[in-house]
């Protein structure tokens, strides 16, 4: 039903100035910035006070308290806790809170309804909505948004749990200064996912999530594994993003990327608290890319990794159509730079190189599934690798079966190889394997750590 809402006064919290403070890294963490404000919120109001948000640094918050003064202190004692947990300093400058004169109601159809005064609008508060003062405006917020505006998950305990080990043994190996900085670092971290309130969406699996070795030709040594998503079914196996089917969701797409980065996470926080520490690659696909909010889920969890750990994953972009967004592409590389070293992208024989130079890629892959490889194909290579070379971008070929195959990439002078060849997929990364190239494949159960 329609009418007036129980609510006395009204209160504005304006955070523009610290978004200000945060500069780029507000749109980075954006999704769990606003958890951690609303959980803020959410822990200093009563079950009669009410809030929503207005903008990204922008909250109204209905009191039932009919005190306008202590309402304010109120107000400015939640921006207070908010700045100290996203700055770690309190101070009032970065936290604007001001009266709002308006009503409060609820529409026929159970919306919230907020009507501000022409006087108040007139007022030309910095932080309004509209910037173009009317004599009334009205802003509506469902209930289900006020309970829940993004789509949050749960941290995952034990991989906190494992992270949590990492940092203690860093700290035995670097001395306690760089420690304390990095556990503060994590501390800041837990703050924010502590704050999520969603339960962790189960994803159903009819897939494995496996480690496919990669063997560095010069090194002659399986120096690398990739997480990769695989199941075999009649003749033929299927890998990486094929598992979710023929035209999977990108939700579903969303959901195997981040399962896929966990996993990785988790192993290489595990491997370096055991002393055998290897590079680790984990895959995002290009539609995962492509939305604001799947990428900010995607940093969310790269934040999760302390610094001296990050030099053990690396990234690659799969999926990347013929006729990518530079902007989206470049955009995505480069946030995820902030957070890994290595940033790999696949492509074709038939892709400029200099664009995959532009996107801000440090390797590129090429994936050869055939058994056998033909004398023009083997020219087309060595073409490709020739142009990668001048362009500084090392190149690595997946999905190689045979023996064969790999010889002529190694001759060609390919960086790395995957495939069947050097190993199928197993449960765990079994650290560096100094092999040769007729040594393989190599069986989970016979790899020795060196």
């Amino acid at each position: 039903m329609g009418g007036n809402l129980d609510a006395s006064n009204l209160q504005v919290l304006g955070l523009n100035a610290l978004r200000e403070k945060i500069g780029s890294q507000w749109l980075i963490h954006n999704n769990v910035i606003k958890t951690v404000i609303e959980s803020a919120l959410g822990k200093a109001l009563t079950a009669q006070d009410r809030y929503w948000r207005l903008d990204d640094e922008l909250y109204v918050i209905a009191f039932a308290d009919t005190d306008v003064v202590k309402t304010m202190q109120r107000t400015k004692a939640i921006g207070a806790a908010i700045v100290r947990q996203l700055v770690g300093t309190e101070t009032e400058t970065l936290v604007n809170v001001k009266a709002l004169a308006g009503s409060l109601s609820r529409s026929i159809d159970g919306k919230i309804q907020f009507t501000q005064s022409h006087e108040d609008m007139a007022a030309n508060w910095q932080s309004s909505p509209t910037g173009n003062p009317a004599d009334q405006r009205a802003t509506e917020v469902t209930f289900a948004s006020l309970a829940k505006s993004m789509r949050s998950r749960a941290a995952d305990d034990d991989l906190d749990a494992l992270l949590q080990h990492s940092i203690e043994t860093h700290k035995q190996r670097t001395g306690s200064a760089l420690a304390n900085k990095i556990a503060r670092e994590r501390d800041m971290r837990d703050a924010l996912l502590a704050a999520k309130v969603a339960e962790e969406e189960s994803l159903s699996l009819n897939y494995s999530l496996g480690f496919s070795p990669i063997w560095d030709v010069k090194k002659k040594a399986i120096t690398a594994y990739a997480v990769i998503p695989h199941y075999e079914a009649s003749t033929r196996w299927y890998y990486e993003h094929e598992v979710l089917g023929s035209i999977p969701s990108a939700e579903d797409v969303l959901d195997l990327d981040i399962a896929c980065l966990r996993i990785a996470i988790r192993e290489t926080a595990k491997s370096y608290t055991d002393s055998r520490a290897v590079l680790i690659l984990s895959q995002i696909h290009y539609k995962t890319l492509a939305s604001k909010t799947a990428l900010a889920e995607v940093l969310q969890e790269c934040a999760r990794l302390p610094d001296f750990l990050r030099k053990y994953i690396a990234i690659q972009i799969t999926g990347i159509p013929a006729e990518a967004s530079t902007s989206i592409l470049t955009n995505a590389v480069t946030q995820l730079h902030h957070y890994f070293r290595v940033i790999a992208g696949r492509t074709t024989l038939k892709t400029p190189l200099p664009s995959m130079k532009q996107f801000g890629f440090d390797i590129v892959s090429l994936m050869h599934v055939a058994s056998e490889i033909s004398a023009e194909e083997t020219a087309a290579y060595q073409k490709f690798l020739m142009n990668a070379r001048n362009h500084a971008l090392p190149v690595v070929v997946e999905y190689v079966s045979t023996t064969a195959v790999a010889n002529t990439f190694i001759e060609l002078g390919m960086a790395c190889i995957s495939g069947h060849v050097i190993g199928d997929p197993m449960l765990a990364p079994q650290g560096v394997l100094l092999c040769e190239i007729d040594a393989l494949p190599i069986k989970a159960e016979e790899l020795q750590a060196t």
